[in-house]
């Protein structure tokens, strides 16, 4: 489906719009920004309730003052990924993100917190991206109560992981280890094969960062999306601003989309 059709659709269904359902209770839903994911119907009024919630904090530290960052962190636990290392190097990223702008002056959305999942059970990357879509694009589709997005990159994990730039693999074996004695999730996914020592070197050495995070894909391209409009409105001064790994991104790449992570496109049925 073309993006100007999917908006334009959208648009006219409304902030949070049904595709169809199937009969396995899955079905397609989508944000005003022009995004859609396929959803657990279950999950729809969690969902609905979230962003309801987030959205009155922004509103709220927007009408104090503050500046207002979303975190576009990798979460998933795959190709040597673990959640307990995304998580605390997310929490470390907000942490410096406050250091640098002053704590009292910016409110910085992490979604690796506990407060931003979804219920007590286990929900897909569909849904939560639904919930993301719906946040940071906004409802009317222009990210409009964020001030910047920054998307992690490879000096944000190294700090957490304490690699220096020398024998950074030997330092991540160590970390490797210490978490399968202290950790007992990560021990659990090592001892059942869903962790191997050399897939997490292999990640955390070479691939830690938004780049290869399939929603952190779908992110970039609703801030892209976000930019689109607000340049059509208000010029290039009225973009939202986005960083990677520490540093503003570079002007052509506010205008360069990338290949949809979980964002359902309509060349495959909506299902588990």
């Amino acid at each position: 489906m073309a993006a100007g059709v999917l908006t334009s659709l959208v648009a006219a269904m409304g902030a949070s719009s049904a595709l169809g359902e199937d009969s396995s209770g899955f079905a397609v839903r989508c944000a005003p920004i022009g995004v859609c994911f396929c959803v657990n119907h279950e999950f729809e009024a969690l969902i609905s309730a979230n962003a309801s919630r987030l959205r009155g904090d922004l509103a709220a530290a927007r009408s104090s003052g503050k500046l207002t960052i979303y975190i576009s962190t990798p979460l998933s636990t795959k190709g040597g990924s673990h959640y307990a290392v995304n998580e605390a190097a997310a929490g470390a990223t907000k942490k410096a993100l406050a250091t640098r702008f002053g704590i009292d002056r910016v409110y910085i959305l992490n979604p690796a917190e506990v407060s931003m999942k979804i219920g007590d059970r286990n929900a897909g990357q569909g849904d939560y991206m639904l919930l993301w879509a719906l946040v940071l694009g906004g409802e009317r589709g222009l990210a409009e109560d964020f001030d910047a997005v920054y998307f992690m990159g490879p000096s944000d994990y190294a700090s957490t992981l304490h690699l220096t730039g020398a024998d950074d693999l030997v330092q991540l074996g160590k970390e490797f280890d210490r978490l399968l004695s202290e950790n007992a999730k990560f021990a659990d996914d090592v001892k059942n094969k869903r962790l191997t020592k050399e897939s997490f070197l292999a990640y955390y050495g070479l691939r830690a960062s938004a780049a290869f995070s399939t929603g952190a894909r779908d992110e970039w391209n609703i801030a892209r999306l976000a930019n689109a409009r607000r340049r059509e409105m208000d010029g290039a001064t009225g973009q939202l601003a986005v960083f990677f790994d520490g540093r503003a991104v570079d002007t052509g790449d506010y205008e360069d989309g990338v290949t949809p992570g979980n964002a359902w496109t309509g060349s495959i049925a909506c299902s588990p």
